[in-house]
């Protein structure tokens, strides 16, 4: 149980420098791609996060990517997105 809340944890704050710096450099600040997923069970080449959210107005929506192992060593962004739904229904991206 610590092992995912501290997965959890980590998680959060590499979103948080992804938003503080960019979403390709934060987890270059972590060292190699070994480093960033190197809690998680057996030995995948990439990881994902998704966040969900909903504002004070009502609106709802979620942001999330994936990164990826490169056979160079290095790791790239595979894919990333962003939607919302506005209280009234329109959706934005």
């Amino acid at each position: 149980m610590a092992a995912a809340r501290s997965n959890c944890l980590d998680s959060l704050r590499l979103v948080a420098e992804s938003l503080r710096t960019s979403l390709d450099h934060a987890p270059r600040d972590r060292g190699t791609i070994k480093e960033v997923r190197r809690r998680s069970g057996g030995h995948p080449n990439h990881f994902a996060i998704r966040l969900e959210f909903v504002l004070p107005d009502g609106s709802t929506g979620f942001y999330g990517f994936q990164v990826g192992a490169k056979e160079s060593g290095g790791f790239e962004v595979q894919t990333e997105e962003c939607s919302f739904s506005d209280f009234n229904g329109g959706i934005g991206e």
